[in-house]
C-alpha cells in the first residue's frame, strides 16, 4: 500500500502544488503614497529635504519592483478596498563625501492596515559607511534597499517586524 502511495505521488507531483496555489489566489494590490513623508521637521536636515527627491523615487521604486502588488495614487490598477500601506521617514542622515563623512542611514516605519485595523507593522533601517560624493544618491540607494526589504515583508506581514539593518 505504501508503494502504491509513493508511485501515485511520483506520477503526479504537480497535484500538491496545484492545491497550494489554488488556495492562495492572486496577491491583493495595496495602495501607498507617491512620496514617503517625514515624521517631523527633525527627521532630516532641511537642505536635504529640499534638495533630494529620494522619498518620491523610493515610493516609485517600491511600486515598480512589486510586480503589481503595490500601487501609487493615480494608477490604473485597482487596489484592494480598505487595504493600505502607510510609510513614514523616522530618520534620515547623509552627507556627501563618501567614506570621509561617516555613516549614512534611513529609517522608515510602516504599517499595513485593512478596514482601519493594523495587520502588520515594521521598522526598516539601512545604513552605510560608504557612499557617493552626492548625499542624495547615497540616500536614494539606501531607500531602494529598504524598499526591497518591504517587498519581502509584504509576502508575510507581521506586527513589529525589524527589516534590513534594524534586525
Amino acid at each position: 500500500m505504501l508503494a502504491t502511495f509513493v508511485a501515485a505521488c511520483a506520477a503526479s507531483p504537480s497535484a500538491f502544488a496545484d492545491a497550494d496555489s489554488e488556495s492562495e489566489g492572486p496577491p491583493e494590490i495595496v495602495l501607498t503614497d507617491a512620496a514617503i513623508p517625514y515624521l517631523n521637521a527633525d527627521s532630516a536636515d532641511e537642505a536635504l529635504r529640499q534638495e533630494c527627491d529620494w522619498n518620491r523615487t523610493t515610493a516609485a521604486y517600491l511600486a515598480s519592483e512589486s510586480e503589481g502588488r503595490v500601487v501609487l495614487p493615480g494608477s490604473t490598477a485597482r487596489p484592494a478596498p480598505n487595504k493600505r500601506l502607510t510609510l513614514v521617514t523616522q530618520t534620515l542622515h547623509t552627507v556627501g563625501g563618501g567614506i570621509w563623512t561617516g555613516p549614512k542611514w534611513v529609517v522608515i516605519e510602516g504599517k499595513l492596515t485593512e478596514d482601519g485595523k493594523t495587520i502588520g507593522s515594521f521598522e526598516g533601517r539601512r545604513q552605510s559607511i560608504r557612499g557617493s560624493l552626492s548625499g542624495c544618491k547615497t540616500i536614494r540607494e539606501l531607500g531602494e534597499a529598504v524598499a526591497d526589504d518591504i517587498l519581502g515583508w509584504l509576502d508575510a506581514p507581521k506586527m513589529n517586524s525589524k527589516l534590513g539593518d534594524a534586525r
